[in-house]
């Protein structure tokens, strides 16, 4: 097989600048474009010296651990462990999914690869290649991080809430919905919607039944306490549930709970939650 150096030397400072700029955009490390050219520069040139003098395997990976830390170093803009740390993790993760996916892209399209210096190369492999592996790595990064991201905005915006109507008092978990901004039209209190079963756990059953049938004969400490509230769904459809002013919502937070008297909370027939990581919504009431 015959390799050419400068062939050798394009091909991977294209894939590590490609590599080290995907880095610095979805790590939020801050770099300069001629750093990353500079350590994409050295990345192939340890390529071309790895060629010539092949190292030994058991030399490639204090080598390549040794050559990942000096690219990142040089070609970001490292202000302390936090920035290195995101850097360098992001750096071989992005590393694996181009070189990966380049790699097997070759294997579908019968390019021949073969190892020599300790090195694993595909003969006439074309930087479209490259780009095309790098394409497919990207939507796969971008998919990870728009997932993860929910995930972890959806875990900041859970919160412990704590019930209380007169004797009966339930603990949930509910989520922060900036959007839900239901009061009752007379007082003004804010609405926490909460799942039927929670509901059951706070108001008697058969008080419920009752007014599901339009029979409101009940004792005098819950009819003062009932609400019929009109609502805007999702789809624009107008509907009322049914409310009962609470004596305590508690919400924990962090930086510590806080305390709600003037709030009313309603039954929904529907689940909040697909996965039930949530068993009531919530406005910015905290």
């Amino acid at each position: 097989m015959t390799i050419y150096v400068d062939q050798m030397f394009l091909e991977n400072f294209i894939m590590n600048y490609i590599i080290l700029y995907a880095t610095s955009k979805f790590s939020g490390v801050k770099s300069k474009w001629y750093k990353l050219g500079i350590s994409a520069g050295i990345g192939a040139i340890y390529v071309i010296f790895s060629y010539i003098f092949g190292f030994y395997s058991e030399q490639l990976l204090s080598l390549k651990i040794i050559l990942a830390v000096t690219m990142v170093f040089v070609g970001f803009n490292i202000r302390g462990i936090k920035d290195f740390l995101k850097a360098i993790v992001f750096f071989f993760g992005i590393t694996f999914l181009i070189g990966g996916a380049s790699f097997g892209l070759a294997f579908l399209l019968n390019f021949s690869m073969i190892s020599e210096g300790g090195v694993l190369y595909v003969e006439e492999f074309p930087v479209l290649m490259i780009v095309l592996g790098t394409a497919v790595s990207i939507i796969i990064i971008k998919w990870i991080g728009v997932f993860l991201r929910s995930r972890l905005n959806l875990q900041e915006l859970l919160y412990d809430v704590e019930i209380k109507i007169l004797d009966k008092k339930v603990l949930i978990k509910a989520f922060l919905d900036s959007g839900h901004n239901v009061k009752e039209t007379i007082t003004g209190y804010p609405v926490i919607i909460v799942e039927k079963e929670v509901m059951k756990e706070l108001v008697p059953d058969e008080i419920i039944e009752q007014i599901h049938k339009n029979d409101f004969d009940f004792e005098e400490k819950w009819k003062k306490r009932l609400r019929i509230i009109p609502i805007s769904t999702v789809s624009r459809d107008k509907e009322v549930v049914i409310g009962f002013l609470v004596d305590e919502c508690v919400i924990h937070m962090k930086e510590g709970n806080k305390a709600i008297k003037k709030l009313i909370v309603a039954s929904c027939d529907k689940k909040l939650s697909k996965d039930s990581k949530y068993t009531a919504l919530m406005g910015n009431i905290i």
